[in-house]
């Protein structure tokens, strides 16, 4: 099903989604994460036990995942009894399965991080948007034009947005098609970052009525080169510009996964970004750490739902931190 890019459309698909797909949890995964040991030779750092939408993700998280076996969805309140807690565990199961598990704390395999331009945090944020990637477009001479021409899109598709994706998610790819491009470029347009006169980069931007969504980034091959001189920073700066001159609302920059040390969280979290769950993901994903250990590092950062928002689990928690 492709995901709807029209804000009105996206909460009651993603309920459709959920139930088209709930078949995906009648069998689920067990695999044992951060243990390079032969079995029952070493604890592990965690086990992941649901559906596997999450696990590859999990599984670089925490350096590799070991033994698997599957459980049937009617074996769950069993393999959670016997479960000894004596290292983190994270379920992952259908959105319209809602298991109460004490302890346990919830998050979403992805968040979305949008940009209040009239909000207190875009406002703190706004030296460090101007001195660090404003000086940065000036000091190099960056800047920008817009297209909806098909050529250019289907260039970029090709030449930009998948060389960059499947770089930067190998674990994880989920690549949108030309047509969904298209689609989105026919309602807004085709940010174009220009570097000495060459197009280096470029941003799928759609309009909305009250914003703009940022629905894919895109990188010319030379990446060392382009995050020196601040590239893909640039296409976030010049939309987030034009949606200013444009006295719009809000922009989305989509997604990212829920974790302070993932790359693209920080990119658009130091733009002010906030961060909300995504209804798109057909998946919810529980966190239940062990009562007598310490959280394992890679999980500190995992952020957790809260009332007040996404909060890292450590805090969340309350838990010391690993000894690195």
């Amino acid at each position: 099903m492709r995901e709807p890019l029209d804000p009105a459309r996206l909460v009651p698909l993603s309920v459709l989604k959920r139930a088209l797909l709930l078949h995906r949890s009648c069998l689920l995964r067990r695999a044992e994460l951060g243990n390079e040991e032969p079995r029952g030779a070493g604890e592990p750092q965690a086990v992941y036990l649901g559906e596997g939408e999450t696990l590859p993700y999990l599984a670089l998280l925490h350096g590799g995942a070991g033994p698997r076996r599957t459980v049937p969805l009617t074996g769950l309140r069993r393999e959670l009894r016997r479960e000894t807690r004596r290292c983190l565990l994270y379920l992952e199961l259908n959105r319209l399965l809602t298991p109460k598990i004490p302890g346990a704390f919830r998050t979403t395999p992805w968040v979305r991080q949008r940009v209040d331009l009239g909000g207190d945090r875009f406002r703190a944020h706004h030296a460090e948007i101007e001195g660090v990637f404003g000086r940065k477009v000036r000091h190099f001479g960056l800047t920008s034009r817009t297209t909806r021409d098909r050529d250019a899109v289907d260039a970029f598709h090709d030449e930009q947005y998948v060389p960059y994706v499947s770089a930067r998610h190998p674990a994880d790819l989920h690549l949108r098609r030309r047509d969904e491009l298209h689609h989105a470029v026919r309602h807004g347009f085709l940010l174009q970052v220009v570097d000495g006169g060459e197009w280096v980069a470029g941003a799928v931007c759609r309009r909305h009525r009250c914003g703009l969504t940022v629905v894919a980034y895109g990188l010319r091959g030379e990446e060392h080169r382009g995050r020196q001189r601040g590239w893909l920073s640039a296409a976030t700066y010049f939309a987030i510009a034009m949606a200013r001159e444009e006295d719009l609302a809000w922009v989305d920059l989509l997604r990212s996964r829920p974790h302070l040390a993932d790359g693209v969280f920080e990119h658009k979290r130091r733009f002010g970004a906030t961060a909300f769950a995504d209804p798109w993901p057909h998946t919810a994903l529980w966190v239940l750490p062990a009562t007598a250990a310490p959280l394992p590092s890679p999980a500190e950062g995992l952020l957790v739902e809260s009332p007040g928002g996404f909060v890292p689990l450590a805090e969340a928690a309350g838990f010391p931190r690993a000894e690195s």
